[in-house]
């Protein structure tokens, strides 16, 4: 799908009769970590002709991207029966079922007796990560009045009646397109839709099906942009997607909508995203009797009454990428992310929580007849444990990204596989210091709406780390292990363990591998370190000097690495990334520079020659924070061609420079 290795497909292994390697996760796609599908015939069925029945289960182990996580447990799929063997050993929850569409209930439901949970979520950005395009929901300039000039060509932006309008127009030709659905409500709204009138075949993917249009809006700054992450994931010049006449598209039900709305979850552990994530991180081992599933909740899809032993691979393989194709709309519980899509189906619980007994409550893992779990006993499958709300997150805040040396992902919507690499996640590690591993919870509260801005001061952030680690109460302990002074940005604890390296939506966020500053992989590949995304002005020698000085475990860097990476050792370490061949370590140090008003005629040549929009983009949002300007009302657009840029940037690099020393800030 990306030049960056975003779910891009491996070979499969080889394997033969009936293996099913369920085809249907994107018509085909083979899934993410290890995945075990076992097909068990029944002896007493008799083969159709010309089919094969294994004597044996076949395995079949896509072992695509296992790079990025280990699976903690096994998620195995079987067609006709699960084992005896299986049923035995799993936990008996009986009847109960919160998998099928009928489980669910709505978020309205919840209102009467949760009230200030419904509130939060009613104003949180999961409730508008994906909407109907109606007056309510749609954030961006449809008055007909806004345009964006990008690849030699213009959009427009309008209403007919109540409907909006997104329309291409270029060398003659026009494009128009229908918005449908909204993604996004915070920094950027991008917009589902599809083609209803222009250059382009009947049968093109832009008129059958709705997906993610190439242009949305810049909430903050008001404006319509590109937009990014979408096939060619950053945008490079010479090499980005034609908005106008692109025939390939990102289809929005089979491939975003997984996360960005709420499934019954016995369709999504069928679908893309539910399959490889309870793979990679179900705290416990799942088998799941698909062809029962499917028998129960989709007969539609199935032979009538035929016995499951009946059917081929290619068969099974078919309905599941229908399944796959489900729309939200036909089949889903809710447009955007509802409380079900954490607490799954509560009809149950909601029609029974006014009584003392039987209430049910919402269970934190998937049960169903169909699935059968191994676990010590039923609390601990359904309850509120470490393992099962970290379970809930992981679910959607995983996958894979472009990756720093040490294993990092470089931009956002992964927290909980970054995470997970790291110490505090990791239930050995936590246990060897007698603590017990954090949950997104600790820092987190998903009944809390969030805002543009991160709103707990730094001083709370790092009371929640002193809340595990409890020896920096002692402001002399922590004195001596930051070995900066008690409230500075030295001893405030994410600075140093979770720097600002991340791409976020129009901000550096912090990663969520909570890791060592130390870290002996990104300081020898010359890549960010949080001593110099703070101290802009030191060089990397400076740096090694201090961290050898401090933490013993500092002293055997490679100098051959460093040598090699580092072409002048005597200037500025940030300085340095941003020559980087690595378009996210020249992004940080963009990021830093800019906000410290330092490196500016770098910046401005970064805003011409930087491939990357993303880069231009961020740099260009931060140097109008430091002087207090608006770059493209002076002229300069981040998506402008190169040639444009350059005689922009130009014609107000003086301009920009006689600001910075207005302002006494080191060029």
């Amino acid at each position: 799908m990306s030049d960056d290795g975003i779910d891009e497909p491996e070979s499969a292994p080889s394997g033969s009769s009936r293996w099913l390697a369920l085809l249907f996760m994107l018509g085909g796609m083979l899934l993410v970590a290890v995945i075990v599908l076992r097909v068990e015939p029944d002896p007493l069925l008799q083969a159709e002709p010309g089919v094969t029945l294994d004597t044996e289960p076949r395995t079949i182990q896509n072992t695509f991207l296992t790079n990025i996580w280990e699976p903690t447990n096994e998620f195995v799929m079987y067609w006709e029966k699960v084992p005896d063997r299986i049923r035995d050993g799993a936990v008996d929850t009986g009847e109960r079922s919160n998998v099928r569409r009928r489980d669910y209930a709505g978020a309205e439901s919840c209102q009467e007796c949760h009230e200030d949970n419904y509130h939060g979520w009613s104003q949180h950005p999961h409730r508008f990560m994906s909407s109907m395009a109606t007056k309510e929901f749609v954030l961006g300039d449809f008055s007909g009045n806004a345009t964006i000039e990008y690849q030699g060509g213009i959009g427009r932006f309008y209403m007919e009646g109540d409907k909006y309008r997104m329309k291409l127009e270029r060398g003659g030709k026009s494009w128009t397109y229908a918005v449908n659905r909204t993604i996004g409500s915070r920094f950027t709204q991008y917009y589902i839709g599809k083609l209803i009138d222009g250059n382009a075949s009947y049968e093109s993917m832009r008129r059958a099906v709705d997906h993610v249009l190439p242009l949305g809006y810049w909430i903050d700054e008001k404006q319509w942009v590109p937009t990014v992450h979408v096939f060619r994931e950053r945008q490079l010049d010479g090499d980005e997607t034609d908005a106008f006449e692109n025939d390939q598209v990102m289809e929005y039900d089979a491939v975003c909508s997984d996360c960005h709305n709420t499934y019954p979850a016995g369709d999504r552990l069928i679908r893309q995203t539910g399959w490889k994530r309870m793979t990679a991180f179900s705290p416990r081992p799942v088998s799941f009797h698909l062809g029962g599933y499917l028998q129960e909740e989709h007969t539609n899809l199935l032979k009538g009454n035929l016995p499951l032993g009946i059917y081929t691979s290619e068969q099974i393989g078919t309905m599941g990428k229908q399944v796959s194709e489900f729309l939200v709309l036909d089949k889903g519980v809710s447009v955007g992310i509802s409380c079900e899509a954490c607490h799954h189906g509560s009809a149950k619980h909601a029609k029974n929580s006014t009584k003392d007994e039987g209430r049910d409550l919402p269970s934190f893992f998937p049960v169903s007849p169909h699935l059968h779990s191994v676990d010590k006993h039923d609390d601990a499958l359904r309850g509120r444990s470490v393992a099962n709300l970290n379970y809930t997150c992981a679910q959607c805040h995983s996958g894979k990204r472009p990756n720093y040396a040490n294993g990092i992902d470089t931009w956002n919507s992964t927290e909980f596989s970054d995470a997970t690499q790291g110490h505090c996640y990791d239930p050995k590690k936590a246990a060897a210091h007698n603590m017990e591993s954090m949950t997104c919870l600790h820092c987190h509260n998903p009944h809390t709406p969030t805002g543009p801005k991160w709103k707990p001061t730094p001083a709370q952030d790092s009371a929640k780390c002193i809340s595990c680690h409890k020896q920096y109460e002692n402001t002399e302990t922590l004195a001596a292990h930051t070995h900066h002074a008690v409230g500075s940005a030295g001893s405030q604890c994410m600075n140093c363990h979770m720097p600002k390296i991340n791409e976020g939506l129009q901000d550096m966020v912090r990663t969520h591998h909570i890791f060592s500053p130390t870290d002996r992989s990104m300081i020898e590949a010359n890549q960010p370190n949080a001593c110099n995304m703070c101290h802009v002005d030191e060089t990397i020698d400076w740096t090694i000097g201090h961290l050898r000085k401090w933490y013993s475990e500092s002293h055997d860097y490679s100098e051959e690495k460093l040598a090699a990476n580092y072409p002048d050792r005597s200037e500025p370490a940030a300085v340095g990334w941003l020559a980087s061949t690595n378009m996210a370590v020249r992004l940080v140090g963009a990021d830093v520079l800019a906000k410290s008003g330092r490196a500016m005629p770098q910046l401005l040549e970064l805003l011409v020659k930087d491939p990357t929009l993303v880069n231009r983009q961020f740099t260009q949002r931060r140097i109008d924070e430091l002087l207090g300007i608006k770059m493209k009302d002076m002229g300069y657009q981040f998506y402008m061609s190169p040639i444009k840029r350059r005689l922009n940037i130009d014609r107000v690099k003086s301009d920009i420079l006689a600001r910075v020393r207005e302002r006494t800030i080191v060029p």
